[in-house]
């Protein structure tokens, strides 16, 4: 009787050790942020290269590497405004939606989005928007 008991209590400690080591086991999980250079490359199949202008794959990589995010979706548009001039002012943009790898604080808000506007000859930064 008494080598009975021995041998549960044994099987219990093992049992309990081999609980532990699976639930303390590190996880393969897909990450959840994709690789930048290949997520600016998908989202970039739509748009040709112009001669004279910034790529697409080069926008996003600017926009993503300066805010550290990753690109969800990017548009070409222009900020012209008509004025009472017969010339409207205004350049030819990339807008550039992404989602920031770490939360940020802004005006007593924490961010996880921003939305990047950059020039599409010159690469400059025309404006920045979070939320």
């Amino acid at each position: 009787m008494r080598k009975l008991i021995i041998l549960f209590f044994i099987l219990g400690i093992v049992s309990i050790v081999a609980i532990l080591f699976y639930i303390n086991r590190p996880l393969n999980l897909p990450q959840n942020n994709p690789n930048p250079t290949t997520t600016g490359l998908i989202i970039c199949n739509e748009f040709s290269e112009v001669a004279g202008e910034m790529s697409c794959a080069n926008a996003v990589q600017i926009a993503e590497e300066k805010y550290g995010g990753i690109a969800q979706s990017i548009a070409i548009g222009s900020n012209f405004r008509k004025k009472s001039d017969p010339n409207p002012q205004g350049k030819d943009i990339w807008r550039i939606d992404l989602l920031l790898n770490k939360p940020l604080s802004k005006d007593q808000q924490i961010v996880t989005q921003a939305t990047v506007f950059l020039d599409r000859k010159t690469g400059e930064e025309l404006k920045i928007s979070y939320f």
